[in-house]
C-alpha cells in the first residue's frame, strides 16, 4: 500500500455578467491560488460557523488533488467551467507545509502522471436517461518515456501535453519527485556465462541375485517368447 493525501480544491464562482460583446469567456485561475487553502493562513468558515485552517505536515508519494467543480442548489446541479492552470512538472507546495515539519520534507515538488477531464453539462443519471444528455469523462495518463495518452472507453490515442493545460481538469494524480528516482530501476548487471556442467554417468547397477535367480526359472524359451504381430500367443505355439 502506497499513502496519499487527497485534497479538495474549490474554484471561484462564475462571473454572471457577459463580454461588451455579449459573448461569454471561461475565466482562469492558477491551481497555486486554490493551494492557499493549506498554506496554514487561510481561514475557511465552515456552515456551523467554525473556523479552520488547513496545513500539510508529511508529503506523501502520491497526491490526488479533486477540484469541485458542481455544486447542487435547490433546483439543478451547476457546473463551474472554470480553467485551472497548472504545470506538468515542479508543482512546488513548499508554502503548504507547516513551518515546524519542514525539515521533515526536503522534497516538495510534485509532477502529474494522470489527469480526467470532465465534458459536457452536469446532467444527473436518471435525467440523462429521460432526456438522452449525456456527460464525457476523459483520462489521461504518462507514460515512463514521458508522453502522454488520452483513454476514452477503449480507445487509447497519444496526445499532446499542452491540450491537458486548457482543458477542464476534474481529478489530478501527483507523484513525488523523490519517490520517481526511487521507483526507477537502475541498470541490470550484465550475465556471467553460464558454465557447462559435465554430466558424470551413473555406473550400471549390478544384477542382484534374486533377478538372476528368477531370469533362470524362466527358461531362454519362456524368456525370448513374444506374441508375433497380428497373431496371438497361443496361435503360435501351435504352429
Amino acid at each position: 500500500r502506497v499513502p496519499f493525501y487527497y485534497l479538495s480544491l474549490d474554484l471561484p464562482p462564475m462571473p454572471l455578467f457577459k463580454e461588451n460583446d455579449g459573448q461569454s469567456f471561461l475565466p482562469q485561475v492558477p491551481i497555486m491560488t486554490l493551494l492557499h487553502k493549506y498554506d496554514g493562513r487561510t481561514e475557511r468558515v465552515l456552515p456551523t460557523g467554525e473556523r479552520k485552517r488547513y496545513s500539510l505536515v508529511k508529503l506523501p508519494p502520491y497526491l490526488v488533488v479533486h477540484i469541485r467543480r458542481f455544486t447542487n442548489n435547490n433546483w439543478f446541479l451547476e457546473k463551474n467551467s472554470t480553467i485551472v492552470n497548472f504545470p506538468l512538472r515542479h508543482l512546488d507546495l513548499r508554502s503548504c507545509v507547516h513551518p515546524d515539519a519542514a525539515a521533515a520534507n526536503p522534497e516538495t515538488r510534485y509532477d502529474l502522471v494522470a489527469m480526467m477531464r470532465h465534458d459536457g453539462e452536469p446532467v444527473e443519471a436518471k435525467t440523462a436517461r429521460t432526456r438522452g444528455n449525456s456527460n464525457f469523462v476523459t483520462a489521461y495518463a504518462r507514460s515512463t518515456a514521458g508522453q502522454w495518452f488520452e483513454m476514452q472507453d477503449l480507445v487509447v490515442r497519444e496526445t499532446l501535453p499542452d491540450l491537458l493545460v486548457v482543458s477542464e481538469a476534474y481529478i489530478q494524480i501527483y507523484e513525488l519527485q523523490s519517490h520517481q528516482q526511487h521507483q526507477q530501476p537502475g541498470p541490470r548487471r550484465p550475465r556471467r556465462p553460464r558454465r557447462r556442467r559435465r554430466r558424470l554417468r551413473r555406473p550400471l547397477r549390478p544384477q542382484t541375485s534374486r533377478l538372476r535367480r528368477h531370469r533362470q526359472r524362466q527358461g531362454p524359451h519362456q524368456a525370448t517368447r513374444r506374441p508375433l504381430r497380428g497373431g496371438s500367443l497361443s496361435s503360435c505355439a501351435r504352429r
